[in-house]
């Protein structure tokens, strides 16, 4: 795996640090924005609020993003318990990616991955690539560009307790 790999379950102490999150944060934001020549402008709307997940859950939320000019990804993942403190968090970069689908199926791909790693059991994996979500909740055969990907998620799966994957519209 390519990830740099920051978890504060195993780490007491760093969860409660609320400046730690936030510089931990600023710091992949700042490496994100340092991969592109344009400038990511955030905005929030109520849509985009993260709800947590119920009770003896791990929400994993996976994003990407795509470079169409070199053919790169920068992939982040983020784990939260149900009060919504960070148990970890990653980025990844990656080369030769021939699509933002691509990208995106990697990202989920390395989110279920990781979770399996960290040994959780009971897990809501939630992205904004409604392609990926559908795709990875179809027990039919995939016959796309992420057949792959999908497969390798679909068997990664079967490591958990339970898995749900749900779609979040972000604008």
């Amino acid at each position: 795996m390519c990830f740099q790999l920051l978890t504060l379950s195993s780490q007491p102490s760093l969860s409660s640090n609320n400046d730690y999150n936030a510089n931990y944060v600023r710091h992949y934001i700042h490496e994100i924005d340092a991969t592109t020549n344009s400038r990511v402008i955030f905005q929030r709307n109520s849509q985009d609020r993260w709800n947590p997940p119920p009770a003896g859950y791990v929400k994993v939320n996976f994003d990407a993003g795509y470079n169409a000019i070199n053919k790169s990804s920068t992939l982040g993942v983020i784990f939260r318990d149900p009060e919504g403190l960070l148990l970890a968090a990653c980025t990844c970069r990656i080369f030769h990616i021939p699509s933002p689908k691509i990208a995106e199926s990697r990202a989920c791909e390395q989110a279920v991955a990781l979770a399996s790693d960290l040994g959780f059991q009971k897990i809501i994996v939630e992205g904004d690539a409604w392609s990926v979500i559908k795709k990875a909740r179809d027990s039919s055969f995939d016959m796309s560009d992420t057949f792959g990907l999908i497969r390798n998620i679909k068997r990664k799966s079967r490591d958990f307790e339970v898995v749900k994957f749900t779609n979040i519209c972000r604008q």
